[in-house]
């Protein structure tokens, strides 16, 4: 009896120890003790409210339902149950993460934490998230309407005026006299043969400039 005793006062030690809200349940789902660090603030009803009461007449009937359902499982099982859930506490809504643990003679402790703060930093987190893909998305939609216009003024406006070029050019070496010396038609040649290389390369460069299906 008094290794029982001990044993017991050593339980209550570490249960008050822990910050996180604290219940004991019988495996009826009846409150039979809560930790007494417990405060009003952080529960749906008073502490005084959950002793000796079963679950279905303190909780709402789907928290009951879900407490239930994992006391049954904890029982079954004798392994952790974890869920969460949402209530509205001075009008505001919480959301809590609730741990249950066998203990001896069938009974289960339950630890509750309030995980409120860490929810709204998750949702902090995948707001940033979406406006950095938002971001990101119209960062490439600016890249890519920057390389249509860019491809655009080179098909356009450089690729007409090669062409103009090279028909000019054309014209040029067919209005030449025979009896020019062969330098000049070489160099004609040369730059007709340049400016065909270079209106390539635009053509080129403005089908890669061009954003991808």
């Amino acid at each position: 009896e008094e290794a029982l005793r001990e044993s017991e006062a050593k339980i209550r030690a570490v249960l008050n120890a822990i910050p996180d809200l604290m219940f004991i349940l019988n495996k009826e789902g009846v409150f039979l003790e809560y930790t007494e660090k417990i405060k009003a603030d952080d529960l749906y009803l008073p502490p005084g409210e959950y002793l000796g009461k079963h679950v279905q007449e303190v909780l709402p009937p789907w928290l009951s339902k879900l407490t239930m359902e994992h006391v049954k499982r904890v029982l079954q099982s004798a392994q952790v149950q974890v869920y969460e859930y949402q209530l509205p506490i001075r009008d505001a809504m919480r959301h809590f993460e609730a741990r249950m643990i066998l203990s001896a003679k069938d009974q289960i402790v339950c630890i509750i934490r309030d995980i409120t703060e860490r929810k709204r930093a998750e949702e902090e987190v995948r707001k940033h998230r979406r406006d950095l893909q938002k971001l990101s998305a119209q960062l490439i939609d600016a890249q890519e309407a920057e390389r249509r216009k860019i491809s655009r003024e080179l098909h356009d406006e450089m690729g007409q005026a090669l062409v103009a070029m090279r028909l000019n050019l054309g014209t040029i070496e067919r209005s030449l006299p025979s009896e020019l010396p062969s330098s000049i038609g070489e160099r004609l040649a040369e730059t007709k043969s340049a400016v065909e290389q270079t209106l390539k390369h635009v053509r080129e460069l403005s089908l890669t400039l061009r954003p991808s299906m």
